[in-house]
């Protein structure tokens, strides 16, 4: 990673905002402008914790700057046809092939390294790597998805963990709001200082509203903030008008506007 990326990435300008006068849970603003050759890896704590919304929200809020943005999911499971992968490239809108954006799936809705020992289908690190190197050469911009935590095993020794080391780019952390997000975003950080990666921020996902909040969604992002260095927390409201199995967009807009706004 360049210097000088090091120093204007998107995570270097945000800010915190307070809740609305509604109590429902808002994020924060990035405000620095992006590099030629930048991008960010977004992992999870977890699967299921909203990585592809969260990246396809923050793809839409980079086009809407008027950023040259791509997406990638450089591998997926579950399924005949690869979900997140379609539903970043309509959020993005990009004319990128799918098998750039999406190099390997597979079916079976196991981890990646698991569902091709079942399948009998050999994993290719380097159709990911040719995906990702055409990817970056045609746009200025990239995210990158992960699949599920972040030891979720792509082969047998190789993990997302190798794959977001090997990309250099600063990472989002998406976790879930409630209970038990403590130690899964405790485990997600060590792993990444351990890997010295650096941290561009966390995504709280998925709050319900003020009036419905458990004692630990209420507490979670205030706790996350005295246990851990973190750069800039974002907490994202569940927005149920959106959906990537059926490919809807919803109301993601709100989520643009409101929690990931540039």
């Amino acid at each position: 990673m360049s210097e000088n990326f090091k120093k204007h990435h998107v995570g270097a300008g945000l800010r915190a905002r307070p809740p609305n006068k509604t109590g429902q849970p808002q994020g924060v603003a990035p405000t620095t402008l992006f590099t030629s050759s930048g991008g960010l890896f977004i992992v999870g704590t977890d699967t299921g914790v909203g990585k592809t919304v969260i990246t396809a929200a923050l793809a839409m809020a980079l086009r809407a700057k008027g950023v040259d943005v791509g997406v990638m999911k450089p591998v997926s499971t579950g399924g005949k046809r690869p979900l997140d992968a379609l539903f970043l490239k309509k959020a993005a809108q990009v004319a990128d092939p799918l098998d750039w954006i999406n190099p390997v799936h597979l079916t079976p809705p196991l981890a990646p390294w698991v569902a091709s020992r079942v399948t009998g289908q050999k994993i290719s690190l380097q159709k990911i790597r040719q995906a990702y190197r055409r990817l970056q050469t045609k746009h200025s911009f990239l995210l990158v998805e992960g699949t599920g935590g972040l030891l979720v095993p792509i082969t047998a020794s190789f993990t997302i963990l190798d794959l977001a080391r090997e990309f250099g780019f600063p990472i989002v952390v998406v976790a879930r709001a409630g209970l038990g997000t403590l130690n899964h975003i405790g485990l997600t950080l060590r792993a990444l200082k351990e890997a010295k990666l650096e941290v561009a921020g966390v995504v709280m996902n998925g709050f319900p509203p003020i009036q419905k909040q458990t004692l630990a969604e209420r507490t979670n992002a205030e706790a996350i903030k005295s246990l851990y260095k973190v750069g800039w927390l974002t907490k994202v409201p569940w927005e149920p008008t959106v959906s990537v199995e059926k490919g809807i967009l919803g109301n993601i807009q709100l989520i643009v506007n409101k929690c990931i706004k540039i």
